[in-house]
């Protein structure tokens, strides 16, 4: 079996579902337009910031990191991670020393791989980043009350192999 994956903004995802090229959609829940989109199932995210560790906190274990140390970095945000931010920290945006939003989560990344900033995306739990010397640590008070979710058209059977995709990444969970 072979699947295609592709990561873009919200408005790519449901003009793909709409237009029939995509059959199944992963989005932000607060962001599903209920009347056309069915949810087929959701799953909890949370904001991380991802680094490089041996630029940022290096000599030391990290397990947690404060406002404080966060505020301090160069950052790089994807567009999700704004609106999560601005949702649950909107007054301590504008203290937040942002060098790039981008429009997905592994260009965020790539930022932080090269070791220019602190990425600050959202991730489910059992996400992972890859690369030598990088990190990720959950931001518990950035994280509330967040879903991604899986989405069809409204009143679409998903196909046979998108069942069996959706039911091999329920599996990984």
């Amino acid at each position: 079996m072979h699947y295609e994956i592709y990561e873009g903004l919200m408005s790519d995802v449901t003009e793909s579902l709409l237009n029939g090229r995509t059959e199944i959609g992963l989005c932000n829940s607060q962001m599903v337009d209920t009347s056309r989109f069915d949810i087929l199932f959701t799953q909890p995210e949370s904001l991380y910031a991802v680094f490089r560790n041996d630029v940022f906190w290096s000599s030391q274990e990290k397990d947690s990191l404060t406002w404080e140390e966060i505020a301090r970095c160069p950052l790089s945000l994807s567009g999700g991670s704004v609106r999560m931010l601005m949702q649950s920290a909107s007054r301590l945006f504008n203290n937040l020393n942002v060098v790039s939003v981008t429009t997905t989560k592994s260009s965020a990344i790539e930022w932080a791989q090269l070791g220019r900033s602190v990425a600050i995306i959202p991730m489910d739990s059992q996400e992972k980043v890859h690369g030598r010397k990088m990190s990720r640590i959950r931001l518990p008070e950035l994280s509330t009350g967040f879903h991604k979710s899986f989405i069809v058209v409204k009143g679409h059977t998903p196909s046979l192999v998108s069942k069996q995709f959706l039911e091999f990444y329920q599996g990984t969970m």
